[in-house]
Formats: C-alpha cells, structure tokens, sequence
C-alpha cells in the first residue's frame, strides 16, 4: 500500500476523534433556547449566562439542558430553583423532540399561552409549579399533550375553571393543580383512567364529587382539601383498590364514612377532618391496610373510638379531636408502639389512660376537655420523646409524677382545670417553657428547687386558682424569657421581691387574690413590654407610676388592684403623654384589650368609654376630655376632683351618659352641656356646685332632681330651689380665650378600684 493511502487513512481516523459540527437541527434548537433566554428579565438572564454560542456552540452542554444521546436533539429542559423571572416563551416546543420541561420554583409570569400547547405534542412531563402564573387557562389545547404523563401547575395564581380537556388526557398519571384559585366545578366524563395521583387541593372548587374519579382503580392519592366541595363519600369508592391517601380535609363533605372506605387494601393516610361528617367511625380501618395516619378531627362524629386502628402497629398520628366520641380508650391501643400523635381533645372520653400510650415514640398527647378519671400512669416517666403533654379540662387527680418534668425533650405541660393535689415537683419548672397547672387542689410551698437564670426557659406559668401557701420565691426573678406569670387564686404570704421588675420580657402580671403585703415593686414601671399587672384581692399599698404606661408600644392597659389602697397622680400621667398623643393625633393603633390585640382607628374616636369611678383621683378634671369624639359614656363619680366641670366636654357629641356625682367640683354648669343631644344619663349630685342650672334644649327637664341633689348652691328647675336673678347659667356665655380648645388630648391612664379603671368599649 503507497504513503498516499496511508496518509488518507490516518486522515480519516483522526477526523473521527475531532467534535463534528453542530448540525442544521441543533442550530435550530439554539435559535429557540436563545430566544428563551431573551423572554427573561434582564436582571437573570446571567444566571444562563453559559447559554452562549461563543462559549460553546453544543446546547447539550449548557446548564439545564439535556440532549438525547443518539441524535444529540434537545429532549428535557430542567431550570427548576434558578430564580429566574419572566414569561413563558410560547414556541419553546419548536424544540422537535422536547419531552420534558421543569420551569418549577422560579418567578415566571404571566398567562399560560395557548400556543405553547399546540406544539408540544412529544411532551411527557411539564411542571411549571411554585411560579406567579396567572389569568385563565386556556378552555381547549390540553388534549393535543396526548403523551403527557405528568402536569404540575400547582401554587401558582391561576384563575377560573379547569378545563375539560385536562382530564381526559389518555397517558396522564399525575395532575396537579393544587394552590391556585381555580372556582367552578370538577369537571365530569373524566376518562384518564391512567390517574395515579390527582391533587386540586387549596382552590375555590364547589359542588360534589364526580362519581368518575371513585371509579379510577389506578389511583393512590386523592388530593382534593381546603376547596368548598360538598356531598358524601360514596360506597363506590371500593373500586379505589390501590388508594394509598385520600385527602379531603377542609371542604363541606357530609354524610356517614362508608365502611368500604375502611376495608381498601392499600389504604395508609385518611385524613377527613373539617367536614360535616357523622355517625361513628367505621371499626374496620386498620382489619384491612397498614394504617398509618388517621385524622377525622372537626366533625360531628359519634360512637366509640376505632378499635383496630393499631391492629398491625403502624400508626403514627391518630387525631379525632373535636367529635362527639365516648366511651373509653379502646385496650387494642396497647398495640399502637410507633404512635407519635394522639389528639382526642373536646370529645366526650372517659376512664383511665391506659399506662401502654405513653411509649418512647410519642411526641404529642392531647385529651383537653374530656372525662378522663384517676392518676397518670407511671409510664408516663418512660416518654421519652414528649414535646407538648396537654391533660386539661379532665377529672384526672392523684399527684403529679416527678418523672414528666425530667422528660429530656418536653416543653409544654397543659394540665389546668384537674383535681391534681399534692405539691408541685420542682422539676417541672427547668425544662418546659409552657406549664399550666391552674385550677387544681395543688398545695405546698412554690419550690423552684436549684432554678438558676441560666437554667430557667419558662415563658408562660400559670398556677392560679390551687391551694399554694408560703412567699413568692425569689428564684422567679430568675425566669428572664417569662412572658405571662399567674399566681392568683392562692393564698401566698409575704411581700413582692423587688427583683420582679428584672423580669425583663414580662407582660403579663397576676398576682390578685392572695395575702400579699407591702408594695409593687417600683421598677416594674422600667418593664416597657409589660402590659397587665392585677395585684387585687390583697393587702397592698400601690403606688402607680404613670411612667409605666409606655404609649408608643402599649397604647392602653387593663391595670387592676382592687381592694388595694390605690395612688395616682392624674396630672402627672397626663404630663408625660401630652406631647406623644400630640404626635399620633390621626394615627391608627394596636390595641390590648384584656389581652388581644385589635387595629382599631385613632385614639380620639375609637375610645367610647372612660370608668374610673370610685377612686382617689384627685386635680381637676383635664379639659382635653373633650378630644375624645367617640366617647359615648363617662364615669369620674366617687373620687376626690375639684375645680370646675371643662366646658370642652359639651364636644362630645356622641356622649350619652356623664356622671360626675360625688366630688368636690365647684362652679357652675356649663352652659355647652345642654348641646349633647345624646345625652340621656346625667349626674352632678354630691358635689359644691351653683348657680342657675341650663335650661337650654330641654337640658333642665331631661333629668330628674336627684341628678342635681346634694349640691347646696345649685338653683333652678328641677330643683325646689329658686334662683335670685344675679345667679347665673340660663344664658350661653361669650366663650374666652383661655376657653378655646387645644390639641391637647387626654392621656388615659388610670387605676380601678371596684370597677376596671378602664374599659374600652370598641
């Protein structure tokens, strides 16, 4: 053979070693993902930045595209997660043999456009899920995806209803619309039979069930909650063989539970709660599948609990809560060792708890408002994994086991409202940030044993309304997270540590109802969060800080200390709020009342009523009062006020009830009072008032006298007293200039003695 040929060979062979130029096809498939690349953002085209002819002219190399390896022809597209943000290129099935396309957990935008489904005939699988997708989908084009296995447009903005021919796609497996605001019906003549998994949960769907959709013997998820969907469950779910979850919580379902339900084979996750279903619970579930969640809870449910839930020990979370099931709990739950859920509250239990729930594997055990009797169980030492132990509203009594507090990973105990005695263990005060012991026969001395402020995690500790004797122990002080503290209702001793007012995250304070002597701390006034302090029902001196009142967080408190010797300075108070409330003047707020947070409109209007009767208040009656427009009824009777009525208060034209009986106020009264058109009650009695009283707008007649009594001066119709004709009031007078109106409003901060110092009738 000459050197020519073998020169020629040795051509060949090296030109196979060398990348064959991209062919006419792929040219064509980098024009289109170039020109997808162009409908982005342009503050996220970098993040394709790879997609560049001059870096690499073979697409099958570029991020997120995947090529078949015989023809080197685009076949999947996954960009999912990239955060990319524009609109959905409508010809990207111009790719020819594209069969996957996931665009999923980005921000694309926009309609879905018609287009686009009319030219992805090869496609297999679409997800387009977790994206800002809106508008309608279009009523025709679904049925060209003849191939399509799975859609996934779910957690987007979608609109409208869902179209027919999206359910009739003859290869479709799984179809996801979930998390859209898709409104209208589920469509009938559905006829993928192939359906493995359809979930249209969280939209806005209405009316039955298609019967259709029980009659798909390849399902294994049936996703429908959080729609609006009524009607029962039908008995021909039977067919449903290899059902492995069917979830239809949050919807209007009614009806009984069919027992055919019960006896699928496949069946491991029921979850039905927050319907209207009734009659008992099938006792089969559990005889026929390897149950592994159940949750019925939000019904009207009746009868006893399932027997034979835990027939083959593979549930995890139970949950009827909310029912109306009796009886007790059934022995076969003895099975139920890899339970971690057990939620029966509000139900109508009773008995005993049986010693073998409480199993290492629990980590939620509620019973709240049932009949449970006797003690808990030893066992109970031996749950390791509790995190939230919630016995409340029971008949459960004995003492309470040493073991629970000790328990490595709890941190709530609920157990109020018991017949629990004995003392309280201290270990339940170290690792637990919510306990509630509340309305129990508890008994003995507060031990907090070695809590130190390094140990300590409460944030809420409820032990009022028990038998607890002995002082407040100091260690509280140490409780630097608590949040609530409640030790009313005993019979506690001593003083209030000063420390106290180093419970820097408190806002809530009740220490009402016990033998407490001495002072409230005074640097509770330091605590800024604090929003409730009732010390009433002791033998308390209260001196009242208005300083404790922090306006820009806390715009009103409940601050209760009746039957206590009470202290305030109203001026002060006032003096130190002026200049905020000349600031907030038309300014919405967050207001707390008896411990809820409500928005409500500004300060002046939204007040409607101010009792601070029967008091020691003392100073004059601030004129800013009459800022207050929405103010409907007034209460400053039984205090110690003097000088004159504010003419100001003749401004609220909305009041409909003053009573400023037994005072010491002096004066006459002002003529602008007979301008409340609303007023009905009036009540100036036990005062030093003179003068003639207004007869202007029927204000003399609108009153009996005993509205008027006990004031030696007063004179005038309805009273017997005639007036001289240098007495005066029937006349309006000039106003003056110290009369005139300033912005100034009034701070609200008072104490109550026998009736709240506030209320905010909103």
């Amino acid at each position: 053979m000459n050197a020519a040929i073998w020169f020629s060979l040795l051509l060949f062979f090296l030109a196979t070693l060398l990348p064959s130029p991209v062919s006419a096809l792929l040219q064509d498939e980098v024009a289109v993902l170039l020109q997808f690349r162009s409908n982005l953002e342009s503050n996220t085209t970098w993040i394709l930045s790879d997609w560049s002819t001059s870096r690499d002219p073979n697409p099958c190399v570029w991020i997120g595209v995947a090529c078949d390896s015989s023809s080197s022809s685009v076949q999947g597209l996954n960009l999912s997660g990239m955060s990319l943000r524009g609109q959905l290129y409508p010809k990207l099935c111009m790719l020819p043999n594209l069969e996957s396309i996931d665009l999923s957990n980005n921000s694309f935008s926009g309609g879905f456009p018609r287009e686009f489904l009319g030219s992805c005939n090869k496609l297999r699988y679409l997800n387009l899920s977790s994206n800002l997708f809106s508008g309608q989908l279009p009523a025709a084009g679904f049925g060209n995806l003849s191939r399509l296995s799975k859609l996934d447009l779910s957690n987007n903005e979608l609109q409208g209803g869902i179209p027919q021919d999206v359910m009739t796609l003859p290869s479709l497996q799984e179809l996801d619309l979930s998390g859209n605001n898709l409104t209208g019906t589920i469509p009938v003549n559905i006829t993928s039979k192939n359906l493995r998994r359809l979930s249209l949960a969280n939209n806005k769907l209405r009316g039955e069930i298609p019967g259709e959709i029980w009659s798909f013997a390849m399902l294994r998820e049936l996703l429908l909650w959080k729609n609006s969907l009524t009607g029962p469950i039908p008995r021909n779910v039977s067919r449903l063989v290899h059902l492995e979850g069917i979830y239809v919580q949050a919807n209007n379902l009614s009806g009984e539970i069919p027992v055919e339900l019960a006896r699928l084979p496949s069946l491991k996750r029921v979850w039905l709660f927050q319907n209207s279903f009734v009659g008992e619970i099938p006792q089969e579930f559990g005889l026929h599948s390897e149950l592994e969640e159940f949750d019925v809870a939000l019904n009207r449910l009746t009868g006893p609990l399932p027997p034979n839930v835990c027939r083959r020990d593979t549930l995890k979370f139970f949950s009827v809560n909310v029912n109306q099931i009796s009886g007790s709990i059934p022995p076969s739950f003895s099975n139920c060792t890899r339970l971690e859920i057990f939620y029966a509250s509000s139900n109508q239990l009773e008995g005993q708890l049986p010693s073998s729930l409480f199993t290492s594997s629990l980590r939620d055990f509620d019973i709240s408002g049932n009949r449970f009797q006797g003690s808990l169980p030893a066992s109970i030492n031996s749950a390791t994994s509790l995190v939230f132990l919630t016995l409340s509203g029971n008949w459960l009594s004995g003492e309470l086991p040493a073991g629970v507090g000790s328990l490595p990973s709890l941190l709530a105990i609920s157990a109020g409202s018991n017949n629990f005695s004995g003392s309280i263990p201290p270990s339940y005060f170290i690792t637990v940030v919510m306990l509630d012991l509340s309305k129990n026969n508890l008994s003995g001395n507060v031990d907090l044993g070695m809590i130190t402020t390094s140990t300590s995690h409460l944030v809420f500790l409820d032990l009022s309304r028990n038998h607890l004797t002995g002082t407040l122990p100091a260690p509280l002080c140490g409780f630097l997270n608590m949040h609530v503290l409640s030790l009313a209702w005993n019979h506690l001793q001593g003083s209030i540590p000063q420390c106290f007012g180093n419970l820097s995250s408190l806002q809530i304070l009740d220490l009402s109802h016990n033998n407490l002597q001495g002072s409230l701390p005074e640097r509770l006034e330091g605590l800024r969060g604090l929003q409730d302090v009732s010390s009433q029902g002791n033998r308390l001196t209260v001196i009242f800080f208005p300083r404790i009142l922090d306006w820009k967080e806390i715009f009103t408190q409940w601050i209760q200390h009746f039957g206590n010797s009470v202290y305030f300075d109203w001026r002060q108070a006032f003096e130190s709020s002026r200049e905020f409330f000349q600031q907030m003047e038309g300014y919405s707020i967050l207001l707390n009342w008896k411990g809820t947070f409500r928005i409500v409109g500004d300060i002046y209007s939204s007040t409607t009523s101010i009792d601070v009767s029967s008091n020691n208040l003392t100073g004059t009656i601030p004129s800013e009062l009459g800022k207050l427009a929405g103010l409907r009824n007034l209460n400053l009777s039984f205090n110690r006020f003097s000088g004159s009525i504010p003419g100001e208060l003749g401004q609220l034209q909305n009041l409909e009830s003053l009573d400023l009986s037994s005072n010491r106020l002096q004066g006459e009264i002002p003529w602008s009072l007979t301008q409340l058109g609303f007023l009905g009650g009036f009540n100036a009695s036990g005062n030093h008032l003179q003068g003639r009283i207004p007869g202007g707008n029927g204000f003399n007649t609108r009153f009996d006298p005993s509205s008027f009594g006990s004031n030696n001066n007063l004179c005038g119709y309805p009273l017997i007293n005639r007036c001289r004709q240098e007495d005066g009031g029937g006349a309006m007078p000039a106003p003056r200039e110290d009369e005139k109106f300033s912005r100034r409003v009034f701070a609200i901060a008072t104490v109550a003695s026998f009736i709240p110092a506030f209320y905010l009738a909103l």
